[in-house]
């Protein structure tokens, strides 16, 4: 089993923080469990 190196996306309100994180799920990084 290979351990996947961590992605930390910081930055302040209204930078754009989600877009990159969109991003990075489009291109087929794993971004997390959805909870709800």
């Amino acid at each position: 089993m290979t351990v996947a190196t961590p992605i930390l996306i910081t930055g302040v309100p209204r930078s754009g923080t989600s877009m990159v994180a969109g991003c990075f799920s489009i291109s087929g990084a794993w971004t997390g469990e959805t909870i709800g």
